[in-house]
């Protein structure tokens, strides 16, 4: 009879494959306050139960009136207008707009 343990955490290779994502995009992520990792002397870790809840939390609908208030006060994400786009995620997060170069 054989011992079936399921794992706590999750390694930074094993949660890329989990989420079918490349490495550096999980290191992204850990760079996020919303984002369940810990390190472990050198080691980084994502709990699994965290990871699923944040997974949850992002594939969740947002409350429609809040979001159409908040793009009527700031419509930033323009992905319909190449104008409005945000050039970087940081610049994102911080409300910034995209401002081509003049030619």
């Amino acid at each position: 009879m054989s011992k079936t343990v399921n794992k706590l955490t999750l390694s930074v290779t094993e949660t890329a494959a989990l989420l079918g994502v490349s490495r550096p995009t999980v290191y992204t992520l850990i760079r996020r306050e919303d984002f369940p990792a810990f390190k472990v002397g050198s080691r980084t870790l994502i709990p699994y139960s965290g990871l699923v809840a944040w997974v949850e939390k992002q594939s969740a609908p947002a409350d429609v009136a809040a979001s159409t208030e908040a793009e009527d006060e700031n419509p930033v994400h323009g992905f319909d207008n190449p104008q409005r786009q945000c050039n970087t995620l940081a610049v994102c997060r911080q409300g910034g707009r995209y401002e081509p170069d003049s030619v």
